[in-house]
């Protein structure tokens, strides 16, 4: 909300609360679906929000502490992915599971059960964190992970499904299991790696105090007191707004 609004009262509450968060340094990530898997449960998606939780605290600060923490939550998320293809199947390799556990609910164990949907906002997460840290495995990683769930998305020879996510899917037989969910992870992460630039993109510019919102990639030109100049990549077919 404050990276949206501008609003530097909510800003200030962000970060306070991304202070709080210290108390998990080096630790792993864990909570993020306690609907369904127990609270202490290893899981890909609080890496996914940490990580995207402290690159926004180093938008707005410029403060490499932010950075940094972003880089370590990130790292948490590598061992959720598979970076080999154990069963050469065609998901593998980035097919990512979800948690180091099981579910509270009658079945399965979710570990060997990619769950692609969690390790895609992962992916989203690492693209965002690429744009202020050079290291390649960023890209690299979400890259893949993208791909996988591209080729995860149901086909044509399930004409009622086709393009949907599956709910998970079981590697060593390329099963794909219901339910089938929408496909918006895979489209906002495909969009950014099949065209190069995103649908969306933020600038945060401190000195001048001003927060740009673009319908496409943006990239800083010059930043001085009183002029920013950005450049626009965008593919919007119809009329759109800077704002």
């Amino acid at each position: 909300a404050a990276i949206v609004t501008g609003d530097d009262a909510l800003a200030q509450e962000g970060l306070k609360r991304l202070r709080a968060l210290q108390a998990f340094d080096n630790s792993v990530p864990r909570g993020a679906q306690t609907w369904e898997c127990p609270l202490h449960t290893p899981d890909i998606l609080a890496s996914a929000r940490l990580v995207r939780c402290f690159t926004m605290g180093y938008e707005l600060t410029g403060d490499t502490t932010y950075l940094d923490r972003a880089k370590y939550w990130a790292w948490t998320g590598v061992p959720f992915v598979y970076l080999a293809q154990p069963t050469g199947g065609p998901f593998e390799p980035y097919a990512t599971i979800a948690v180091y556990g099981a579910t509270n609910w009658v079945a399965p164990n979710w570990m060997g059960r990619p769950v692609q949907w969690c390790g895609l906002v992962y992916a989203d997460a690492l693209s965002r964190l690429a744009e202020h840290d050079p290291n390649p495995v960023w890209t690299q990683l979400a890259s893949g992970i993208t791909i996988s769930g591209i080729l995860q998305n149901f086909q044509a020879n399930e004409p009622d499904l086709v393009g949907l996510l599956p709910d998970s899917v079981v590697p060593r037989t390329s099963e794909r299991l219901a339910v089938a969910i929408n496909p918006g992870t895979v489209q906002a992460n495909a969009i950014r790696l099949l065209d190069g630039e995103p649908v969306y993109d933020h600038h945060i510019d401190r000195l001048n105090q001003l927060t740009v919102h673009a319908p496409g990639g943006l990239t800083l030109r010059d930043s001085q007191p009183g002029r920013l100049r950005l450049r626009l990549a965008t593919r919007a077919a119809a009329p759109a707004q800077i704002l």
